[in-house]
């Protein structure tokens, strides 16, 4: 006997009584004999007066629908006689199958698996097999599914190859058992003998068993994953620099996801962490590499795919991975492990003694008590602030420590204003070491973009206990399958549709399961909430988007550690979708999280984790930014020299986007807290743009703006990074009253002189690291032109329409929309004649971001129509307001462009 039989011989038995299970057993008919049925109807029908190489030509193409295809025939054709028993076969075998919803006559529209595989495919290897082709060729999900139905006595219907291989990885130590042979020695067997494959594939997906497999698949992938993190910190890029934590969590997550974005599921184990020697990952590093998509997708990654790769064999070369202590959480190599100076670390162990004398529960008072006693600290100990808000350093400190101990499993807090030990906590061993492991290893989860979110657990939160106990969030609409076979909001939607079988938008929908899948990041947080006015929860995201078909229902998941559970009141009244991204409502957020600080936990703290900024390259910027590398290169060089720029040009040239992405493209990354963002009007002045008086109830005080604010920052930067200060519609502001004094020091020659201001008795000094960009859109006649004693401190330059750029032109050429071709020549056209108009001119041509859209948004005929009627109209109308004639005549051409 294997040896998981024998060590679980009574989880099994177990898990055979679970109701679900014996009912299956006690069967008298085949579980999916309808299935069967038409499997065995589809092999005994007739071909010999259909040209199967032709139908299977077919399956190849691009636009390929299986309903519109079968419904191109007539219903006596031989043609469509076969399709449709094809069709009806695939929905019986994978829940993603096309017309499912009609052709599978189950009532609870069961099905074999989920198999990953579109339809084109099945029905192609379907005609295949029809045609006598050799099944050991096909694909392993394809291929188990057929074995399975012809012989289901004697094979799982466990389809996917990834999870017969784990199984036979994890449970059987690598060795291939007689699964049917061993459960009946153990006296498991179905009353219906074509049962059986049914039976033990559902007792091996039980909770009771299946934990007992994915457990050891989830802690290899964990600590592997974690330990080629670690080594990477110590490599070096060609250049010799370090890589960035962002870089490194790039990578790793492109080893976990690559597979299933080249649908080799049924080739390779889903994710490559799972291979452990060089040899095995060899094998599939070459069926990665020879994927008919992969050059595609790594392109349009970025390299990044490539990158990961090389770097995983090099890890894997390089390293025996008997020096890392592969354990759950833990990944250290042999060598000694540097230490974190964070402050808040040292109260780590102190806290948790503490709280283990204080028999494992207490308030958040009698632990810093017995911290004080314990550690015999004194007054100036106990009562020492600091920061502009003069929090308490010592409960801040212990505040902080105690999060990162409820974050990683050694403390409770479910009950509010109670600290408990969990089980961990109370046996589990605590040192500086380890606290700063713990620090790590939450840090690398948080990324520089941590977003909010507000959720709903099922209706009325019906699964909430639920979720809470296993440590997921998850929502519905299981039937669309893995989201990640979705390459935008709008196949979900149509995903839906076809499921629903009506042409609603499912809009909500849609939005929810998009940004589930693609949006939610790892260290986000959520927030449960019931109805309108309970918040049950906060937790922090530590899982990418997994599709877990095992599950009854809301198959969608990510794991969640819940670290705060009761009943809060909602401050007013809560949104009712199922999801929603909060980020921007800071107020709202703010709010929420007040509902889960404890007394004396005040998020401040000195130490605070380093932030991690994506990279952000020259060649970034020309891929984002419709501009030449000469003009780029002239762009920066003017910033740089000069200090002082102005973007100026029509509307819709992306002057506020390419502003952006100059500062990112010279800092060298994404770093948004180097970035200041105004925007001027005519009521801007000097007192709201450096410094003035204002009310504050008791009278006036001085309030300083966001470019004296700004400046002051970047004086003290002390490695003299460059910082940007960009200001949108410069020209719609006073400008010589609005920048007052400072108008001389923002001379490129005189920065870093200074000058006594206005309101304050200070000499003021606009540091050399600051940047200024300005945005002028030169198609506003009601604004006066730039002053000239202004106007000589700036350099000016001239965005155009970048319609004939390389960069647009693949953009144009990727949407492939015949309607979009045709109003963008027509915008060609109109801006010629904009151009010779002697009352307009270039300034006030329409530029291309009109036209540029979210990877996510779809441009179809609606959205056509929108822009021209919304957007270009108005601005015809406003440009030729004194020839109507002349205005109309373009307003027809441009309907026409979109409505022809």
């Amino acid at each position: 006997m294997f040896f998981f039989f024998n060590d679980h011989k009574s989880e099994l038995l177990e898990a055979s009584e679970l109701p679900y299970i014996k009912e299956l057993a006690e069967a008298n008919e085949f579980y999916y004999q309808k299935a069967k049925d038409k499997f065995d109807e589809f092999l005994s029908s007739d071909i010999t007066n259909i040209d199967i190489p032709a139908l299977i030509e077919i399956t190849k193409q691009s636009n390929f629908s299986f309903e519109k295809w079968l419904n191109s025939y007539s219903k006596e054709s031989f043609e469509h006689i076969l399709l449709l028993l094809i069709g009806q076969v695939v929905s019986y075998f994978d829940t993603n199958a096309a017309m499912k919803n009609k052709l599978n006559e189950y009532e609870d529209k069961r099905v074999l698996a989920k198999a990953t595989v579109r339809q084109d495919k099945w029905v192609k290897w379907l005609l295949e097999f029809k045609s006598g082709a050799d099944i050991n060729t096909f694909p392993g999900n394809i291929r188990n599914a057929i074995l399975f139905i012809q012989n289901p006595d004697a094979n799982i219907n466990i389809i996917s190859e990834d999870y017969r291989k784990t199984i036979t990885e994890r449970l059987f130590d690598g060795e291939n058992p007689d699964l049917f042979s061993e459960m009946k020695n153990l006296g498991i067997a179905a009353k219906n003998p074509l049962n059986n494959g049914v039976l033990y594939t559902r007792i091996l997906y039980s909770d009771e068993i299946k934990n007992l497999w994915f457990e050891s698949k989830e802690k290899n992938l964990i600590s592997l994953k974690r330990a080629f993190q670690k080594w990477m910190k110590h490599q070096k890029k060609a250049n010799g620099e370090k890589y960035s934590i962002d870089t490194i969590n790039s990578r790793a997550g492109a080893l976990s996801s690559i597979v299933n974005r080249l649908n080799l599921g049924h080739e390779l184990l889903s994710d490559l962490f799972q291979y452990k020697s060089s040899e095995d990952f060899e094998i599939a590093y070459q069926k990665i590499l020879n994927a008919p998509d992969y050059e595609d997708i790594n392109e349009r990654g970025n390299n990044h795919y490539s990158s990961a790769l090389n770097l995983y064999r090099r890890f894997l070369s390089e390293y025996d991975l008997d020096d890392f202590e592969l354990d759950y959480g833990q990944a250290y190599t042999t060598q000694s492990k540097n230490k974190s100076n964070a402050a808040f670390l040292q109260w780590f162990e102190p806290l948790i003694i503490a709280l283990r004398e204080l028999g494992g529960t207490a308030t958040p008072k009698e632990v810093r008590e017995r911290i004080i006693t314990d550690m015999s600290l004194s007054e100036d100990d106990i009562n020492e602030v600091r920061g502009k808000n003069q929090v308490n350093k010592f409960s801040n400190e212990l505040a902080f420590a105690r999060n990162y101990l409820v974050v990683d499993g050694y403390i409770d807090n479910s009950e509010r204003g109670i600290w408990t030990l969990t089980q961990k906590g109370l046996s589990s061993p605590m040192n500086m070491e380890i606290a700063s492991d713990i620090f790590r290893k939450i840090v690398s989860l948080r990324n520089s973009d941590i977003r909010y979110w507000i959720y709903t657990p099922g209706e009325q939160a019906r699964l909430w206990n639920e979720f809470l106990n296993i440590g997921i969030m998850g929502i519905g609409w299981d039937e669309v399958g893995d989201l990640f076979d979705y390459n935008s909001k709008n196949d979900i939607k149509t995903a839906l549709q076809e499921l629903f079988q009506d042409d609603k938008s499912h809009k909500n929908d849609t939005h929810a399961l998009w940004e589930f899948a693609n949006k939610i990041s790892i260290g986000d947080i959520v927030f449960v909430k019931k109805g309108y006015s309970l918040v049950l929860g906060r937790g922090i995201v530590e899982s990418e988007y997994i599709f877990d078909d095992d599950r009854e229902e809301y198959k969608h998941i990510r794991k969640v550690n819940w670290a705060h559970i009761g009943e809060w009141e909602h401050p007013g009244q809560a949104v009712q979708k199922t999801l929603t991204d909060i980020t921007s409502y800071t107020d709202y957020v703010e709010k929420l999280e007040a509902l889960f600080r404890d007394e004396g936990e005040l998020f401040e703290v000195n130490d605070a984790p380093e932030i991690h900024y994506n990279e952000y390259t020259e060649q970034d910027f020309l891929d984002d930014v419709y501009l030449s590398e000469k003009r780029y290169k002239t762009l920066k060089g003017l910033l740089l020299r000069k200090k002082n720029l102005i973007l100026q040009g029509a509307p819709g040239v992306g002057k506020t986007f390419a502003a952006k992405r100059l500062a990112f493209s010279i800092m060298g990354k994404e770093d948004t807290s180097r970035i200041k963002v105004v925007q001027f009007h005519q009521s801007y002045s000097y007192e709201d743009f450096i410094m003035g008086w204002r009310p504050d109830g008791s009278g006036f005080k001085l309030e300083e703006g966001p470019f004296y604010k700004f400046c002051k920052i970047a004086e003290v930067d002390d490695e003299n990074e460059p910082y940007f200060f960009i200001i949108d519609e410069i020209n719609r502001g006073n400008l010589s009253k609005i920048f007052g004094e400072l108008l001389m020091l923002i001379e490129e020659d005189k920065r870093g002189d200074s000058i006594k201001l206005l309101y304050k008795d200070e000499q003021f000094t606009v540091p050399p690291n600051i940047h200024i960009i300005g945005m002028m859109n030169t198609a506003d006649r009601s604004l006066a032109m730039i002053d000239y004693a202004l106007r000589r401190r700036f350099a000016f330059f001239d965005l155009a329409p970048a319609f004939q750029s390389d960069g647009f032109k693949k953009y144009q050429t990727d949407i492939g929309n015949a309607k979009f071709d045709s109003l963008i020549a027509m915008v060609e056209q109109l801006n010629a004649d904009i151009g010779k108009d002697a009352s307009l001119g270039d300034g006030f041509r329409i530029g291309h971001s009109y036209f540029c859209v979210d990877e996510d948004i779809t441009i179809d005929d609606d959205w056509l129509s929108d822009l021209v009627e919304y957007e270009l109209l108005p601005l015809i109308n406003e440009y030729w307001f004194d020839e109507p004639s002349k205005a109309e005549g373009w307003i027809r051409q441009l309907r026409g462009a979109v409505n022809g």
